[in-house]
């Protein structure tokens, strides 16, 4: 039991040295984080506009890639979208779809939509392993602007 309470006093006493230390730090660490602290921007240069979507899946010239789950991916997607899910790149591995993936087609890359980063993970691992970012742009608003426009979807379950 003494063993115990020694154990919760210097617990309580680091936790107590650091939020002190912390306060009195010119750079101190905030105690809570708030959902803007995570908000990832998207460079405006990489991004597909809104209004240019539907046209480039119109016209063939892009290769869709959905970097959400398989289950995400088997429910909805854009029609013709390629699945690699961002979480195929878990530990270092590098999932074997990528070898599908054309190097010099425009490969448009979404997720659920602006509040998602799963894509934008999916477009830094292909810049890793030697995709040009030339031929890669990301739909930000993604699978939840692509259903809200009203056009044309594809799912597993016909």
């Amino acid at each position: 039991m003494k063993t115990l309470l020694q154990m919760i006093f210097m617990g309580a006493a680091g936790t107590a040295i650091g939020l002190l230390a912390n306060s009195l730090s010119t750079e101190s660490l905030p105690l809570l984080a708030s959902a803007d602290q995570f908000e990832m921007e998207v460079d405006a240069e990489i991004q597909v506009a809104s209004s240019d979507i539907q046209d480039l899946w119109l016209s063939g010239e892009a290769l869709f890639v959905d970097a959400r789950g398989a289950d995400a991916y088997a429910e909805g997607r854009i029609p013709g979208a390629f699945s690699l899910p961002y979480k195929g790149f878990d530990d270092g591995a590098v999932p074997e779809m990528v070898d599908y993936l054309p190097r010099d087609q425009m490969l448009v890359i979404y997720c659920d939509g602006a509040d998602c980063h799963a894509s934008q993970v999916v477009y830094d691992k292909l810049l890793e392993l030697g995709f040009k970012a030339e031929f890669m742009k990301i739909f930000h608003g993604g699978w939840d602007e692509w259903k809200r426009s009203g056009v044309e979807v594809e799912s597993d379950n016909g």
